[in-house]
C-alpha cells in the first residue's frame, strides 16, 4: 500500500529505524529517532491522517497539532485538521491517501438495516414491474448530470453501491430538482426507486441522506 506524498526513502528510513530501535513509543519518540528529511511534514501529516499513529494516539488531531507544536511549525504554514468525526470526509480523506479507505465507512452504522430492509441485489432492480417500489441503501459512487431532450430539463444519473453490489438509476428532473444537492460522491444515501419496467432499470422517486438522520 502506497501513501500519497510518501516515497521510498521516508518509508525505508522509518523501517530501519524501528528495526534497529523498537517500535516507537509516541510521536515525539518517532520525530527524535527518524531523520528530519524522512520525517517531513507532508510524510508525517499524511501517516497521521490514515491513522499510521492510531495505536500511540488515536487522536489524529491531537498528533497533527502536537507534531507542528515540536516542529515549531507557523500558523500560517500549518494546514486546516480535518474533521475526523466526519466519517464521510475521512472517507474521502483516506481515499485521497491511499486509494480506499482502511479505517472509515460512512456505512458502518446502517448496513445491518439496509441488508435487512433493502434491495442488496442489482439483479433485483431487473426484476421490478413498472412503478413497484423498493428502497436501496448505500454509498454514492458517482452522479452524472444531463438535460432531457425536449425541454433541457436538468436530470441526472446515480451510482451508488453497497456491499460490492453496484446500482445505477436515472434520476428524472423532478426527483433531481428535489434531491440533487444530496447526491455528493462518498455519501450514505437511501433511495426510493420505483421500477420502469422488467430489464429496464428503475428511477429514484426520493433521496435520504443517512449521515443527516
Amino acid at each position: 500500500m502506497s501513501v500519497r506524498g510518501i516515497g521510498e526513502k521516508p518509508v525505508s528510513a522509518i523501517v530501519a529505524e524501528r528495526e534497529a530501535g523498537g517500535p516507537f513509543s509516541s510521536l515525539s519518540d518517532f520525530l527524535s529517532r527518524v531523520p528530519k528529511g524522512s520525517a517531513n511534514k507532508t510524510v508525517v501529516t499524511n501517516l497521521v491522517q490514515i491513522g499510521a499513529f492510531d495505536s500511540l494516539d488515536p487522536d489524529r488531531a491531537a498528533l497533527q497539532t502536537e507534531f507542528y507544536d515540536i516542529r515549531k511549525v507557523k500558523e500560517a504554514d500549518r494546514a486546516e485538521l480535518p474533521n475526523y468525526s466526519d466519517s464521510v470526509a475521512g472517507f474521502r480523506l483516506e481515499k485521497h491517501l491511499i486509494g480506499g479507505a482502511i479505517t472509515f465507512n460512512p456505512l458502518e452504522q446502517y448496513e445491518e438495516a439496509i441488508a435487512a430492509e433493502c434491495v442488496t441485489d442489482p439483479s433485483g432492480i431487473d426484476e421490478l414491474f413498472k412503478n413497484q417500489a423498493v428502497m436501496v441503501g448505500g454509498l454514492v459512487t458517482k452522479v452524472t448530470t444531463t438535460k432531457t431532450k425536449r425541454e433541457g430539463k436538468p436530470m441526472g444519473f446515480l451510482e451508488m453501491t453497497f456491499q460490492g453490489s453496484d446500482f445505477r438509476f436515472v434520476v428524472f428532473p423532478e426527483a433531481w430538482a428535489k434531491y440533487h444537492r444530496l447526491l455528493e460522491e462518498d455519501a450514505p444515501v437511501l433511495v426510493l426507486v420505483a421500477g420502469l419496467g422488467k430489464g429496464n432499470g428503475a428511477n429514484v422517486i426520493e433521496v435520504e441522506r443517512l449521515d443527516d438522520v
